[in-house]
């Protein structure tokens, strides 16, 4: 039995002994179980090869690492550290753009954490020197 269709200029062929659909499309064979899932593989727009890109990972530590991105989803992402090609999945909300103008950002950050240490010492170091309440017990 030789069962042969069409679609969108596209040949597809039933064989017999796989029990599937076979056609050619964008350069490669595909075998599919269905007609309506080789029309559905047909009509799939191909997806774009994804370009990887230079990154700034932050993490909660205030450090912010440069990687590039090799995939990602709407929420998550999977980078390649620079330094020691180390992986790692992590949030979007994690990466911000290899700028200059991010560079300059995130040196003021720095520096605003340095001015804030400094800050809290002497507000410790204050503390410390308020006098204290002291009961003291009735004889």
């Amino acid at each position: 039995m030789n069962l042969e269709t069409q679609y969108n200029n596209i040949a597809i062929s039933y064989n017999e002994f796989t029990n599937c659909w076979e056609f050619e499309f964008n350069g490669k064979m595909h075998s599919v179980s269905s007609l309506s899932e080789a029309k559905k593989t047909i009509d799939t727009p191909p997806r774009k090869k994804f370009i990887p890109i230079s990154v700034l990972y932050g993490n909660w530590e205030n450090e912010y690492l440069p990687a590039r991105v090799t995939s990602w989803s709407t929420s998550r992402a999977r980078i390649t550290f620079t330094k020691d090609k180390s992986r790692r999945e992590v949030r979007m909300n994690d990466l911000f753009e290899d700028t200059a103008e991010n560079k300059i950002l995130i040196d003021r950050i720095h520096s605003l954490h340095l001015a804030k240490d400094k800050i809290d010492a002497r507000i410790t170091e204050c503390k410390t020197m308020m006098t204290r309440v002291v009961f003291k017990e009735e004889k």
